[in-house]
């Protein structure tokens, strides 16, 4: 396994084989996996169409095994798969816990299937949402670019494109940490980025998705659609606004553009972005 996880990063880079193999003499298996897909993803030549290709060819199947047994089956881009998994794991934990008071013992996978039905039982509303761990390298959330030798990824889940990390930074609650090498030099926690004051006055504001023609009303995400977050933009109201989910994914990796503002909403295609004639020197 371990030469077959070396062989293909290798050959998608192979300035990459050396450091591999180090890692694969000194690190667990996983740990090496991890690596491999870093390498993999830093030197794909359009890591947002890989992630967008993924997103298109996402899926859920479910249907009964010869035993009569519901089975579900999932393909999920890295981002939404982690939210899914950290939302059972949240849940997973208090089951555990509460099992153990009685008595009972039982696999980890089987209290990860009771935190599931949990979940559809109740609709997601009650909890905390989510906490999606994203272990991103200064640079690279500068910049936007991913590179092999800098971490972006989903802690336990794997590489995930600059540009989903950014967005992920919209709406979270921040933990920041200084690194040197290996070592952690500081961690600081920023707290969430959206003010509570300022997240009601959106969603009075803004009580359906702002791009002209769109009524969806239901699981709108915040963006920072004047200056991003990650480029240093105000969590003020004039700089935030609610988009629906596939919209905010369009304006996020597919080039789209939101402009105007309250009352003038615009939504620009990158055809017309690339028709708009260039700025009078």
């Amino acid at each position: 396994m371990q030469a077959r996880e070396v062989g293909g990063a290798a050959f998608a880079d192979p300035r990459a084989e050396r450091t591999l193999i180090e890692t694969a003499k000194t690190e667990t298996v996983n740990t090496l996996q991890q690596e491999c897909r870093r390498v993999r993803a830093a030197v794909l030549p359009d890591e947002l169409a890989r992630n967008e290709r993924i997103r298109c060819s996402r899926r859920l199947r479910h249907w009964s095994d010869p035993d009569g047994a519901f089975r579900l089956d999932a393909r999920l881009t890295p981002n939404t798969g982690a939210i899914v998994v950290a939302a059972i794991q949240a849940r997973q934990e208090r089951i555990f816990t509460q099992a153990r008071a009685t008595g009972l013992r039982e696999s980890s996978e089987a209290y990860a299937a009771d935190a599931l039905v949990e979940l559809a039982r109740e609709g997601g509303s009650s909890g905390p949402r989510a906490m999606v761990h994203v272990v991103v390298d200064q640079q690279i959330l500068a910049s936007g670019r991913t590179r092999a030798d800098r971490r972006c990824e989903i802690r336990g889940i794997g590489p995930i494109p600059a540009a989903t990390a950014r967005a992920l930074a919209e709406d979270a609650i921040i933990k920041k940490i200084a690194m040197n090498g290996s070592d952690v030099v500081s961690v600081e926690h920023r707290g969430r980025t959206i003010p509570a004051r300022v997240r009601t006055a959106l969603e009075v504001r803004d009580p359906v998705c702002v791009v002209p023609e769109c009524d969806v009303r239901r699981g709108l995400e915040i963006d920072h659609y004047r200056i991003a977050y990650a480029d240093g933009g105000p969590t003020r109201l004039d700089n935030l606004a609610r988009l629906c989910g596939w919209h905010h994914h369009q304006k996020t990796h597919l080039g789209y553009r939101l402009s105007g503002g309250p009352g003038a909403w615009k939504w620009e295609t990158p055809n017309d972005i690339e028709a708009r004639p260039p700025p009078h020197p």
